[in-house]
């Protein structure tokens, strides 16, 4: 490569040129990044809004509060006001899009409520099995 000013040969990478001291294109080029940098450094910055969070469903909530309320003093009820609320919730939640949260809340729910239904149905069961039971013993 060659100097523009005095034909004097440069090596690559040089930033000015040893025989008259004018500044090669790559040095150009590095000049211009160091005075962008100082001008982007110059500058404020911007600060971004934090992101919304979508809102949660209150039928998720209510499905949440039904299913634990249903272990310690609603069996049955609450078993089914968190079931029907959970299928809802989810239901809301898939229509809005990604609009809605509160999924897992809505989960939780439906496994808690069912669950609940099936230890009432295990109860059910094993007492009319000591029944039976009780009753061919004792006759």
């Amino acid at each position: 490569m060659l100097c523009g000013t005095c034909d004097g040969r440069l090596a690559p990478g040089r930033l000015f040129c040893p025989s008259c001291g004018e500044v090669t294109p790559e040095g150009e080029k590095v000049m211009r990044c160091e005075a962008d940098s100082r001008v982007q450094a110059a500058a404020p910055r911007q600060v971004a809004p934090a992101p919304r969070t979508a809102p949660t469903s209150s039928s998720a909530v209510v499905s949440l509060a039904f299913g634990v309320l249903s272990y310690v003093a609603l069996p049955f009820v609450g078993a089914l006001v968190a079931i029907v609320a959970g299928h809802h919730a989810r239901n809301e939640i898939r229509v809005s899009g990604g609009r809605m949260d509160g999924l897992a809340l809505a989960n939780t729910g439906l496994v808690l409520g069912y669950g609940q239904l099936v230890l009432i149905a295990v109860a059910l069961m094993l007492a009319f099995a000591i029944a039976i039971f009780a009753i061919a013993v004792g006759a």
